[in-house]
């Protein structure tokens, strides 16, 4: 007779405890220092042997950092510069590598996906207690539940598609309460970059599912109950919005539609109010007007790590957040990619996301692991265009490391245990 998983021995204790230290540490640089710690502890404990990391285009992130660096030898920027920019992406680069590794060492014996909406559910009960407790206005509300959205974000598709697939064994009744509790906290704390990449994803990881079918009509009929649970969620938003405050959603709506054209090339941001009214898209102008006026070779591999994007009017008008009218990360993700690596460097970034989600959407056959990280791909893609994606300052800890972990799932068989001695929590 098997014996039955408890609740600890399902649990994924080493990436929670990284998570708090990274939730409560307000210096991100001291966390990439402990990344990195965290991923030399997990090669000492596996005897010096470090596995050869199979996650699919991992190698471009990679080559992207290298370009960086190869570009900012000629124009001897200030060391710091060049470590902060290396360190917005190499971060990312760190957590998956730990993510996989954690998988090699454990398999099957741990349930990450299980422990997501776990600690998601947490924090998303959290949010709604001190939403209620703090309440001072929606605004308090929304400030509130966006505590921990990415991580509710992921969560939200773990527990759609377990449903679908009946992976990690999670009652059914259960995924569809904890999809309502996420879906309900990504709608009212109303952020748009996560809200927009969400339904995006989702949209995609759909389609994905939708193409693998190929006659299987068992899979049909479930495919017609998730179709019939997104819609109750499509009508859960709905309800949502209706009852929310008109001058928050009518804020919101307007910021929604700004997002589409923040990098209109036809505004000439002559004026300051023209630049408060749109200041995301001063940043992608004057972003423009860099890449337009350097020569060849930096439009192609850019102007290396170090490089600071020039601001000024900003630096008047938002002091303290840019300094010296200077910024090394813009709110477009795509464009600061564009500046410290040009177009070699935007093609690696996109290429990292798209090959892997093209590949998952015509397979033949797509299983749990291939729609969940098409969620996760297409989802950070979408950010990027508007809250940075992967080049960031806070490292999206549980996007990396699910992406590492799913990773070293695929390639070495959800059936695989490590029989090694424990040697994390």
């Amino acid at each position: 007779m098997l014996k039955k998983e408890t609740f600890t021995e399902k649990l994924c204790i080493f990436p929670i405890v990284l998570y708090l230290i990274q939730s409560f540490l307000v210096d991100y640089t001291v966390f990439y220092v402990i990344a990195i710690v965290a991923l030399l502890y997990m090669v000492f404990r596996n005897n010096l042997k470090i596995p050869r990391i199979y996650i699919e285009n991992y190698n471009l992130l990679i080559y992207y950092v290298l370009l960086m660096i190869f570009m900012a030898v000629p124009y001897m920027y200030n060391l710091r510069d060049i470590i902060r920019d290396l360190f917005y992406i190499t971060g990312p680069i760190i957590v998956m590598a730990i993510g996989y590794f954690y998988y090699y060492l454990y398999g099957s014996k741990k349930n990450l996906v299980y422990t997501i909406c776990l600690v998601a559910a947490v924090f998303s009960v959290l949010n709604f207690i001190k939403a209620a407790a703090s309440f001072e206005g929606f605004k308090s509300v929304r400030l509130a539940l966006s505590n921990h959205i990415q991580l509710v974000s992921i969560a939200f598709a773990i527990a759609l598609f377990d449903w679908f697939y009946k992976k990690n064994k999670i009652d059914s009744t259960k995924n569809i309460l904890l999809s309502v509790l996420f879906v309900s906290n990504l709608i009212i704390c109303l952020s748009r970059g996560i809200i927009v990449a969400s339904f995006g994803a989702l949209i995609l990881a759909l389609i994905n599912i939708a193409f693998s079918l190929k006659g299987n009509f068992l899979n049909q009929k479930y495919f017609t109950w998730l179709i019939c649970v997104v819609v109750f969620l499509i009508v859960l938003v709905i309800v949502l919005f209706s009852v929310l405050p008109a001058n928050i959603t009518a804020e919101f709506t307007s910021k929604l539609e700004k997002s589409f054209t923040e990098i209109s090339s036809k505004q000439t941001f002559s004026t300051s109010a023209e630049i408060v009214d749109n200041w995301r898209g001063y940043e992608v102008y004057k972003a423009k007007e860099m890449f337009k006026n350097g020569n060849i070779i930096q439009q192609v591999l850019g102007f290396g790590a170090g490089k600071q994007i020039s601001v000024p009017e900003l630096a008047n008008l938002y002091e303290g957040l840019y300094k010296e009218g200077t910024t090394p990360l813009l709110h477009n993700g795509f464009y600061t990619v564009l500046i410290k690596g040009g177009l070699l460097g935007v093609a690696f970034y996109i290429l990292f996301f798209a090959k892997t989600i093209y590949l998952n959407i015509f397979k033949k056959r797509t299983s749990y692991e291939d729609v969940l990280l098409t969620y996760l791909l297409v989802s950070v893609f979408l950010q990027t265009y508007i809250i940075r994606g992967l080049v960031e300052q806070m490292i999206n800890f549980w996007w990396c490391f699910l992406v590492g972990w799913i990773s070293a799932r695929k390639v070495l068989g959800e059936e695989y245990k490590n029989n090694a001695k424990n040697r994390l929590v």
